[in-house]
């Protein structure tokens, strides 16, 4: 895993739930894990990037690292 600054890991922390995340069938929460890395899904295994987890992408196009899978709303 890359550095995070504090910025970055305070804002993450902010965020228990996401807005994209949350509503997509292939979402998976571990919360053995720690917080990079507990959100995590068939597309992330290894923890939901924070441009995802955030909002600022709402995942419905291929991202880097998505193993081709994207956003699929939950039934």
């Amino acid at each position: 895993m890359s550095e995070k600054s504090g910025d970055e890991i305070n804002e993450r922390a902010g965020w228990w739930v996401s807005e994209i995340c949350d509503r997509c069938k292939h979402y998976n929460v571990d919360n053995s894990l720690p917080m990079k890395g507990g959100q995590k899904c068939a597309a992330f295994p290894d923890g939901i990037p924070d441009e995802i987890w955030l909002g600022k992408n709402d995942h419905t196009k291929p991202y880097p690292g998505d193993h081709g899978i994207q956003f699929e709303k939950a039934e």
